[in-house]
């Protein structure tokens, strides 16, 4: 997991690691039994990347000094190159039993527990490792690339700083803060420790191409936010001319239907106005008709019975007057339910036009929705109840039980005596 394992061998280090292995050869020839030859030979070759080789010389190493936990830890990681990591894993497990307090071992199988994607598992063994040698970058640097696959950018920036802290000149340490950055996308940051990375090692190509991205991403961001800007404001722009041609249209939309609702009330208040004033009259004429009968029987009885009689004095006709009065009340009666129907049947007119009044206007300000027309079903549901429910012969008798148009004159003088209203 370590950040220098695909980095490129300079010519420099080539030849260095050349150099090592024709010593370590010369030692072997001259003592075969040299475990410690085989052991360094094999590092020399697991550097050129070699790994078959090395795993050969390590197998040697182990052979002639089994109790060596050096050469358990380096063929693991020989095995962990090739991704052969139940061999590795192997070999991990018995190094750590050879030494415990050793922290390379513990560190490196972290790293191949890395590779398999098991980071909680490798966090431990880093853990570990730190705990065993807390002044060693190499576990930071690679418990920071874990939390960094996890996407907890801040810990892994944290476990960075520390590597940096402790091995200044540790190039992968600025290289993997700078992917933790980049990912944060703050990508001056980023590209500050590539920069660091590459001066450090400007033989590694992987600094260079990951300052590379994040430059890209950080011109891509500024272009992006440019962008969106121009964006926003020309959304913004044409937003609120629809919103304007929108608030115009319904503008002038709901002046006309509140034009046409002003014009109706306006019908509906001229009406009641008009059969208001016929109520008046109509109360006047009841009026007129009861004393012209009632003069018409003053005179016939003062004319033709009184006189007959010889009744002289002023309360010898009361008798009369009482009979005269009773024998009216039919009339009178009669004049009231005339009236009465009259103005029911106005009103019930009246009221059928104002429910198609507000069926009318409930159909224009309620769209078409499902649930809209729910609401207006049972919003016309409450006009038209009366009309579904009762008969006809019961909307008949309440004409005559429930007053529904203006209170009359013979309302006033004299009691109704149809059905009371119970309701």
């Amino acid at each position: 997991m370590a950040g220098d394992e695909n980095a490129e061998i300079t010519a420099e280090e080539s030849a260095e690691l050349e150099a090592q292995i024709e010593e370590m050869t010369a030692r072997i020839e001259a003592d075969a039994e040299d475990a410690e030859a085989y052991f360094y030979r094999g590092n020399a070759f697991s550097g050129l990347k070699q790994y078959e080789t090395a795993i050969a010389d390590y197998n040697t190493a182990i052979e002639l000094d089994p109790e060596k936990a050096d050469p358990f830890n380096n063929r693991g990681n020989a095995y962990t190159r090739l991704s052969q990591y139940e061999a590795a894993f192997t070999d991990y497990n018995t190094a750590i039993e050879l030494d415990p307090e050793k922290a390379s071992p513990y560190n490196n199988r972290g790293n191949a527990y890395a590779r398999l994607e098991q980071y909680e598992t490798a966090i431990a063994d880093y853990d570990k490792a730190i705990e065993l040698d807390p002044e060693n970058a190499s576990p930071y640097n690679n418990r920071g690339n874990a939390y960094l696959s996890l996407e907890q950018y801040e810990t892994a920036i944290a476990d960075y700083d520390k590597a940096i802290e402790l091995e200044p000149d540790k190039a992968d340490a600025y290289s993997n803060r700078g992917n933790a950055y980049s990912s944060l996308r703050q990508y001056e940051i980023a590209i500050a420790d590539y920069d660091t990375a590459i001066e450090l090692d400007p033989n590694n190509t992987s600094y260079i191409h990951n300052r590379a991205v994040a430059i890209a991403f950080q011109v891509s961001e500024e272009e992006r936010e440019k962008m969106s800007a121009r964006l926003e404001e020309g959304f913004n722009e044409k937003l609120n001319e629809a919103l304007e041609s929108q608030a115009a249209e319904f503008k002038a939309e709901a002046g006309q239907l509140f034009g046409n609702l002003r014009g109706n009330l306006e019908t509906l208040n001229g009406e009641k106005g008009r059969y208001g004033r016929i109520d008046t009259w109509l109360s006047f004429l009841q009026a007129f008709i009861l004393i012209a009968w009632l003069c018409s029987l003053i005179y016939y009885f003062y004319a033709h019975v009184i006189d007959a009689v010889g009744f002289r004095h002023p309360m010898a006709f009361l008798p009369y007057v009482s009979i005269a009065l009773i024998s009216s009340t039919p009339v009178i009666w009669g004049l009231k339910i005339i009236g009465q129907n009259i103005l029911e049947a106005k009103s019930l007119k009246e009221d059928a036009k104002r429910r198609l009044f507000i069926e009318n206007n409930l159909t224009r300000l309620i769209g078409n929705k499902p649930e809209e027309q729910e609401i207006r079903q049972k919003m016309l549901s409450g006009y038209f109840t009366s009309w579904q429910q009762n008969s006809p012969v019961e909307i008949l008798f309440q004409l005559n039980s429930r007053r529904i148009g203006p209170e009359t004159f013979f309302d006033r003088i004299l009691p109704n005596a149809s059905k009371p209203d119970d309701k």
